[in-house]
């Protein structure tokens, strides 16, 4: 796993500041189902999406649509909506 020299780690978490920080993992494209799970905390920006993963075959963006709370995955040429659970953090839980 190689991560880009701008990104920060924080405890257990990457920070990226949104100038050309990625994460890339050296691994042959996978011919089977495969399942991508992680937490984002998204700031407000001028962009209409932030790429969250990316091939050739494909694209996994969160907030497509400008000042929206949607995520979607594209299959270059079809577009599939995903599914969003949305959890509001507080300080101590509560």
């Amino acid at each position: 796993m190689y991560v880009s020299t701008s990104t920060v780690w924080v405890n257990q978490s990457l920070q990226f500041d949104g100038n050309n920080d990625y994460v890339k993992i050296e691994a042959s494209d996978l011919a089977q189902s495969w399942v991508a799970e992680m937490w984002v905390k998204r700031q407000n920006t001028i962009n209409s999406a932030g790429i969250l993963m990316s091939s050739n075959q494909f694209l996994l963006r969160l907030k497509r649509w400008y000042n929206t709370e949607k995520a979607g995955f594209t299959k270059y040429s079809t577009k599939i909506e995903l599914i969003i659970m949305r959890h509001q953090l507080t300080s101590g839980g509560v």
